[in-house]
């Protein structure tokens, strides 16, 4: 659970920083192209780990549930 918010800040890091380095580099070599795809890479990165956050959550939950209850 720890590592998947960690991914996530990752993620959102990696969102803030990609149009800064993106305006930085198009000014130097004139191709914005790239750093647009990777911005929007980092976007679907971001929704992909928020949508499979909860089923995470809740497979532990299960798991940690059913570790708990003795077997007769």
């Amino acid at each position: 659970m720890k590592s998947e918010i960690l991914t996530i800040v990752g993620y959102v890091i990696g969102m803030m920083v990609t149009p800064v380095v993106g305006g930085w580099a198009s000014t130097w070599f004139g191709g914005s192209a790239v750093f647009v795809m990777v911005d929007l890479l980092f976007g679907l990165a971001l929704l992909v780990a928020l949508v499979r956050l909860p089923f995470r959550f809740l497979a532990a939950r299960r798991a940690k549930a059913s570790a708990a209850t003795p077997v007769s």
